[in-house]
């Protein structure tokens, strides 16, 4: 469970410097949003799936749902890190503490 913790602090916390990094780019450069699309990355294609076919959206748009693309990321990552510490034999406590 440790090192599920571990994990996901990691990849919170570089989603987090994605964001922050686009913010402070002082060059107002369109790659500065590179590390936020790699944290991002399954769910990148679909939106630019979407966006081929409804239009170009405004970018606070991309960048909620590419932000919400890491925290779906973060959520795939608990619950598969809990099934497997499930099914490795090391019965985990329940999510909720109890």
């Amino acid at each position: 469970m440790l090192l599920l913790r571990i994990l996901l602090a990691l990849y919170l916390a570089f989603g987090v410097f994605a964001v922050v990094v686009i913010f402070i780019d002082p060059s107002d450069d369109p790659l500065s949003a590179i590390y936020l699309v790699i944290a991002a990355m399954p769910w990148t294609v679909v939106l630019d799936a979407a966006t081929d076919r409804i239009g170009e959206l405004p970018t606070w748009a991309n960048l909620t749902l590419l932000s919400l693309g890491v925290l779906f990321n973060a959520a795939i990552i608990y619950v598969l890190g809990r099934l497997i510490g499930y099914f490795v034999g090391r019965r985990l406590p329940p999510i909720h503490g109890k």
